[in-house]
């Protein structure tokens, strides 16, 4: 049986992302899981104080992005809350 996942008042989450369960992923950046341990198909939320970085990575298929507050800069540009982009291949990524 499918599981579906439902995200419901996603653009407000920064609202209440407190009551999230955050765990440390890199320097300066949080994780909150939605689906998937990151071996394979998975979903997350990704939480970054001002100016911490993501090293350049690979993916196989694609990685969304999706800005909910701040922005996020890649080898594309800087890109304010609300934009949504896909990339195969993310560069060294810096949020504010």
């Amino acid at each position: 049986m499918e599981s579906t996942l439902i995200l419901k008042d996603l653009l407000n989450i920064t609202s209440h992302q407190e009551e999230l369960p955050w765990q440390p992923f890199r320097d300066g950046v949080e994780i909150y899981r939605l689906y998937g341990d990151g071996t394979s198909a998975a979903a997350a939320l990704l939480r970054y104080q001002p100016l911490a970085k993501v090293p350049r990575h690979d993916h196989q298929g694609f990685e969304y992005i999706f800005v909910l507050s701040g922005s996020q800069t890649d080898e594309n540009g800087e890109h304010l809350a609300g934009t949504l982009g896909s990339i195969s291949l993310l560069q060294i990524v810096s949020c504010r």
